[in-house]
């Protein structure tokens, strides 16, 4: 199988206000872009080598619940184009922080054809527990409200996760 496959991520975050216990205001960025093609004897990208959106990357929508779907399963896109922002305050020490964000993106096959640019978004609260025995990595718990989506497009409200990348 020959595809050529470009993945790209990249994120930063910015300190907004220190208050005078230490606790931290963030602004964090998160940006997704992706594109894949088959190349000479290939005749499609394969799935395994396609790019899904949902889950925790993309919140509000089900595990890889964005984009084509071909009798209710997930097929995935040849190209993705997703980013985040997301607002977290302390609320309680350094153990419970809240968090607001807006996730958008969206995913398709051949750019050019009728699914390019089917933009969803979704937005949302959020919490960041940090338990000490799991070291640095917070425990998330959001809840993603699609302002944006397509039919085909599965939602989730809750997703919870171990870490999260900003």
């Amino acid at each position: 199988i020959d595809v050529l496959k470009l993945d790209v991520a990249a994120s930063q975050s910015w300190v907004l206000a220190v208050d005078d216990e230490g606790r931290r205001q963030r602004l964090s960025l998160r940006g997704l872009l992706g594109w894949a093609t088959a190349l000479e004897d290939t005749p499609e990208v394969p799935g395994f080598e396609r790019f899904y959106l949902g889950g925790n990357e993309f919140r509000g929508f089900a595990n890889r619940g964005v984009g084509p779907h071909i009798n209710g399963y997930p097929t995935g896109g040849e190209w993705m184009l997703a980013g985040s922002v997301e607002y977290t305050h302390p609320l309680f020490g350094d153990t419970i922080s809240g968090v607001v964000f807006a996730d958008i993106g969206t995913l398709g096959t051949a750019l050019g054809e009728d699914d390019a640019f089917k933009l969803r978004l979704a937005i949302g609260p959020g919490l960041r527990i940090k338990i000490p025995m799991l070291g640095e990595a917070p425990l998330a718990l959001d809840f993603g409200i699609v302002v944006a989506d397509e039919p085909e497009d599965e939602r989730q409200l809750f997703t919870f996760s171990l870490s999260r990348d900003f």
